[in-house]
């Protein structure tokens, strides 16, 4: 399984992060705003 990294949960990223996902590989996202990626994470 391949790893993909993205810097910024914006919308791009995100919505690459989602993309890249859905094929199956594994997924990390970085951000400054980390109340941010914890929503996401309590999303997902």
């Amino acid at each position: 399984m391949a790893t993909v990294t993205f810097i910024g949960a914006g919308s791009f990223g995100t919505a690459l992060s989602t993309i890249v996902a859905a094929k199956g590989c594994r997924v990390n996202i970085f951000d400054i705003d980390e109340a941010h990626l914890k929503r996401m994470e309590d999303a997902m």
